[in-house]
């Protein structure tokens, strides 16, 4: 059986890629690359193989689920288009990919994201554009080191986004989504959105890669806030987000920095440094 590195529940179907797998150590060939997106047909050769990774890995899920379809589209905004009733979620950092499925019917809104652990460089940068107050939960003697949990931090951002564009088809920024308290022992974090929603989600970090994810259940009513104290230990079967009431126009705004549908890779957003912050390249898409 397979690791689930991104600790989710057992309605959620699950498959992922390393560097040496074949998927990734084989260039994609003429057949292959005609069966890319447009928009990717002139890409690099390690992003169209990423592309295949996480298509691949979705795939794979979703024969795992059962669904109909293993076919997954890329819209226009590059995310990507699930069969039909089925939510999914699919990442991708450098040698690494997954993808996660579930059926809508269990599940509304799904989010995994993957980061490779950043240099101290990125770190700040991150500090300084990413957060808002999330750096009053750093606590060194987790054993945690600065440049850990700046990933985990835009990581995380990353997973609570992917679950709820698809629902909303909001774009958000960084300070729209809060970490609002973490448990490395545990693995949890919570978060908010300045929409009002609120939930729990989980992290793990394994050969220096964070992985987080987030579960929306389509099963829970409450609009209450949880925090990570109140998880019981061993309740690890569902993640449950509380969606409170959406204030469309506090996110729906313009912003020079905006937290795209993605699974964006952290050493690309900061490879351009300027005097003031780096250029964010942002990748409009998640497989």
């Amino acid at each position: 059986m397979q690791p689930n590195h991104h600790r989710l529940s057992q309605r959620v179907r699950y498959h992922s890629l390393h560097s040496a797998d074949a998927t990734f150590a084989l260039p994609p060939g003429p057949e292959t690359r005609s069966r890319l997106p447009q928009a990717l047909r002139q890409a690099t050769e390690k992003r169209q193989r990423e592309f295949f990774a996480g298509r691949w890995c979705a795939e794979q899920a979703l024969l795992c689920l059962g669904a109909g379809s293993t076919h997954v589209g890329m819209a226009e905004d590059r995310a990507p288009i699930w069969p039909d009733g089925v939510v999914g979620s699919i990442t991708h950092t450098g040698d690494f990919a997954a993808a996660a499925v579930a059926w809508a019917a269990d599940i509304a809104g799904l989010g995994i994201d993957s980061e490779r652990i950043i240099g101290p460089a990125a770190a700040r940068d991150i500090a300084d554009i990413c957060m808002v107050d999330e750096a009053t939960l750093f606590e060194a003697p987790h054993g945690r080191s600065f440049c850990e949990f700046c990933t985990f931090v835009f990581s995380a951002k990353e997973a609570v986004f992917k679950c709820l564009f698809p629902l909303t088809r909001k774009f958000l920024e960084f300070s729209d989504v809060r970490i609002t308290s973490l448990d490395w022992n545990r693995k949890y974090f919570a978060w908010k959105t300045v929409g009002e929603h609120v939930g729990l989600g989980r992290l793990s970090h394994a050969n220096g890669v964070m992985h987080t994810s987030v579960e929306l259940s389509s099963l829970c009513s409450g609009f209450r806030q949880e925090t990570v104290s109140e998880r019981p230990l061993l309740a690890r079967s569902r993640i449950e987000i509380y969606p409170k009431a959406y204030q469309s126009s506090a996110i729906d705004r313009p912003s020079s920095c905006r937290m795209m549908y993605a699974s964006w890779s952290l050493q690309k957003c900061f490879a351009t440094n300027t005097n003031t912050h780096p250029q964010i390249n942002l990748f409009r898409g998640a497989g």
